[in-house]
C-alpha cells in the first residue's frame, strides 16, 4: 500500500474537522445533535443526566468523558486539524521530524485517532484487557482507557514516571496470556511480532506503523502462516507520524500532507493447541 495524502474530505488548515463535510459531521439527533451542532466540546459530567445518557448510548459507551460531534474524545488529545497545523508549521522551519525526535514522538495522538482505535479495539476485545507491548510513555494508553477500553501497556524500557509496566513483549505476553494485542511503532527487528503472533492465545494484532522504503513492521507479519491481514482505514485517515512530510505550496491545497502511516488487523485463522513449559528446579523460563 502505497503513503497516501491528506484528501479533501478531510479538514483543511484552520478549519474544525466536526464542520467538514464527509462521514466524520456531526450528526443532528436530539440532545445529541444539539450538543453537537454547535461543534464545541460539551462536558458529559454537567447539566441534564438525560443528556449524558442520550450521549453515551449514541457513541455505544458505557463511560465517556468528552464528545465533539460523534466522536466520544479524551480532552487532553489534541485534534487532528491542530496536529496537523503543527507539523505544517514545522516543516516550514526545523522540520517536523526533528520536532518528534526532540520529542520522543512516533505518533501524533489526536481525538479522532483515539475514538476510531478504541472503537475497533472494542470490536475485538469481547472479554479481557487488551494488552499493548512497546507502549513507551502510555500516552495513547491513557487516551484509550479515557474512552473506557480496558488496556494493560507494557514496554520494555518505559520512560521513569510513566504508569506503564515494565515488561519485555515476550514477557507480557507469558503473563497475560491476551486474546486482542496492541502495538504501535514496535521495532521491526526486537523480535515483538515474532512473539506476538506466536503466543497461542493471541487471536487479534493491531498494529500502527509507517510504511518506509516500502516496508512495513517486520517480514513475518505478512509471511506469517494461519493470520488474515486487513487494513484498518477508518483510523488509518487519522494517523499522522514522525514520517509524514508537508508537501508545499505546490500541492493541490496548502494543507496537504503525505502520510506513511498505517493501520493493520490480523486475524489468527488457524487454531493453536497450547505449548506445555518444560519446567524445572529454577521454573518456566520468563524474559
Amino acid at each position: 500500500m502505497r503513503p497516501t495524502a491528506l484528501t479533501s474530505d478531510q479538514p483543511k488548515v484552520g478549519e474544525d474537522p466536526l464542520s467538514c463535510q464527509g462521514e466524520h459531521k456531526a450528526p443532528k439527533m436530539g440532545a445529541l445533535g444539539a450538543l453537537a451542532g454547535c461543534h464545541r466540546q460539551a462536558r458529559l459530567g454537567d447539566g441534564d443526566p438525560a443528556i449524558r445518557r442520550t450521549i453515551a448510548k449514541a457513541c455505544r459507551l458505557d463511560d465517556v468523558t468528552h464528545v465533539i460531534g460523534r466522536f466520544c474524545v479524551c480532552p487532553t488529545s489534541p485534534c487532528f486539524a491542530r496536529w496537523r497545523e503543527r507539523l505544517i508549521a514545522a516543516e516550514q522551519g526545523p522540520g517536523w521530524l526533528d520536532e518528534c525526535d526532540d520529542a520522543g514522538r512516533f505518533l501524533a495522538v489526536s481525538q479522532e485517532l483515539v475514538d476510531t482505535l478504541a472503537r475497533a479495539l472494542r470490536r475485538f476485545a469481547e472479554s479481557g484487557p487488551v494488552l499493548e507491548v512497546c507502549a513507551g510513555s502510555g500516552e495513547l494508553a491513557r487516551s484509550l482507557a479515557a474512552l473506557g477500553v480496558r488496556l494493560q501497556a507494557t514496554d520494555a524500557e518505559p520512560p521513569q514516571g510513566a504508569a506503564v509496566l515494565r515488561l519485555s513483549a515476550r514477557a507480557a505476553l507469558h503473563r497475560f496470556q491476551p486474546a486482542v494485542v496492541l502495538g504501535v511503532f514496535a521495532p521491526h527487528d526486537a523480535g515483538v511480532d515474532e512473539a506476538v503472533l506466536a503466543c497461542p492465545a493471541v487471536q487479534h494484532y493491531v498494529i500502527v506503523n509507517a510504511r518506509i522504503g516500502g516496508s512495513l513492521g517486520s517480514p513475518s507479519l505478512w509471511n506469517a502462516q494461519g493470520w488474515k491481514a486487513e487494513p484498518l482505514d477508518e483510523v488509518r485517515r487519522w494517523v499522522i507520524t514522525r514520517h509524514d512530510v508537508w508537501l508545499g505550496p505546490a500541492g493541490k491545497n496548502i494543507g496537504e500532507v503525505l502520510q506513511h502511516g498505517e493501520v493493520w488487523h490480523f486475524t489468527r485463522t488457524t487454531a493453536v493447541a497450547p505449548v506445555r513449559e518444560r519446567s524445572s528446579k529454577h521454573g518456566p523460563h520468563q524474559d
